[in-house]
Parts: C-alpha cells; structure tokens; sequence
C-alpha cells in the first residue's frame, strides 16, 4: 500500500512540474530570446514568422511552393483537414506559403494589443505563439 501511495505522488509530482506557471513563463522567455535575432527584446513581424516559414519548407515535402492535404496529413496531428481548410483561403486545395504566413500574421496583430507593431515579453505572456 506504502509503494501505491508513493507512486502516486511521485507521478502527480511529476505533472506537476509541467504544469507550473513559471515554467511555462520561462519557456516563454527561453522562445522570445530565440526567435528574436537582433536581441532588441521585441520580436518584428519578420522574426515572429521565421518559425512558420520553417515549418512551410518542412512539409512542403516535395518543394511543390505549397502544401497539399496529403502533405498535411501526413503531419498526423488532430484537426490538421480543418487546419488546412482555414488555411486554404481560395479553395484550390493547395496552401501556398502567402496563406500560409497570413494566419501568423493575423496573430500576431492578435497579440500586439499595444499596435506598435512589435511584441515585446508582457504581450507574449498573455499568448503562446503558433507552432
């Protein structure tokens, strides 16, 4: 009964870790310091979409320019075909990277609550940005 409790505890410590604000803070900071090359503190449209031009290249397997729904599926995440309709924005069952980048860009004007166009760390403490 005694090894029962333990591990119980030991497991709910173990969540609980992962769930602590301040971590998620400090995973936060630890994103903004990475995406923000020029160390300004802020992060520019252009370093918010970094990541998301990456990851266009990355499932643009076959550098077509856009991403096909075999493409995204093949990512195998939940709600990727619902994803990929959003995204899809004239319907020609192809994301080019321009409809792509535009849903990262509307969060990120999302997120500029102050609209100078930058997001410095209290905004993105509020938000979490796209992966």
């Amino acid at each position: 009964m005694r090894k029962i409790i333990m591990m119980g505890l030991a497991v709910m410590m173990i969540f609980t870790v992962g769930c602590n604000p301040t971590d998620r803070a400090e995973k936060k900071a630890e994103r903004l310091k990475k995406l923000d090359k020029n160390q300004d503190g802020q992060l520019t449209m252009e370093e918010w979409l970094t990541p998301h031009k990456e990851k266009f290249k990355k499932l643009d397997t076959d550098n077509s320019g856009y991403v096909s729904k075999d493409e995204m599926k093949a990512t195998k995440k939940s709600g990727s075909g619902r994803a990929y309709k959003k995204m899809d924005s004239n319907t020609d069952d192809k994301v080019t990277l321009e409809e792509w980048l535009s849903r990262g860009e509307r969060k990120f004007h999302r997120i500029d609550k102050n609209k100078d166009g930058f997001l410095a760390e209290d905004e993105l403490k509020v938000n979490k940005p796209d992966k």
